[in-house]
């Protein structure tokens, strides 16, 4: 059986738009089922935000035991911890980026996405070859577009106002728009 035909064997049933592309790194097979279209990323694109951080720190531009101080103003809604600690805490680099990958911090990823740069981070795709992969928007903006206060100012963004809205605000958003996709 080859690659593509697993492929479409496990996405049968399926119910929903499924985007897979595989290469078998032993063999070199590839195979892709709807490779080519743009999906919207959601937590994935914290992957390319942590590649960029270790980018810099391997190039000296930052170092994992630099330290940030958590404010209240920071405080993401979603996923993560940082939202529920106390303002003024002191947390390195390695600690947030260890809580993006473990539990998928939305506070930690929008301080990192702050310390490399958004626009380096997709310089970082575009040089790893990944043309139609961009970042184009924080924790912050995606969840408060996702329950329509996308047009809000940062600094009103907060995580009360987030949880005030979010149980009867209508899903939707427009970060996934074909003006803003990412892949």
């Amino acid at each position: 059986m080859s690659l593509s035909d697993k492929i479409k064997g496990a996405a049968e049933g399926f119910d929903g738009r499924l985007g897979v592309a595989v290469k078998h790194l032993g063999t070199g097979e590839a195979a892709s089922l709807n490779g080519d279209e743009l999906f919207p990323t959601a937590s994935v694109f914290k992957v390319p935000v942590i590649v960029e951080l270790y980018r810099q720190v391997e190039a000296g531009a930052a170092s994992l035991d630099e330290k940030v101080i958590l404010r209240e103003e920071d405080k993401v809604p979603g996923s993560g911890v940082l939202k529920e600690l106390t303002p003024g805490l002191a947390v390195t680099l390695r600690d947030l980026v260890e809580l993006m990958m473990i539990v998928s911090d939305n506070t930690a990823t929008d301080l990192i996405v702050e310390r490399v740069g958004m626009e380096k981070v997709n310089a970082t795709l575009r040089r790893l070859g990944l043309e139609r992969t961009r970042v184009v928007a924080d924790c912050r903006d995606i969840l408060f577009d996702l329950i329509g206060l996308d047009d809000l100012p940062d600094e009103e963004k907060t995580v009360g106002l987030f949880n005030e809205r979010a149980r009867s605000a209508p899903r939707g958003g427009t970060w996934p728009s074909a003006s803003r996709r990412t892949t």
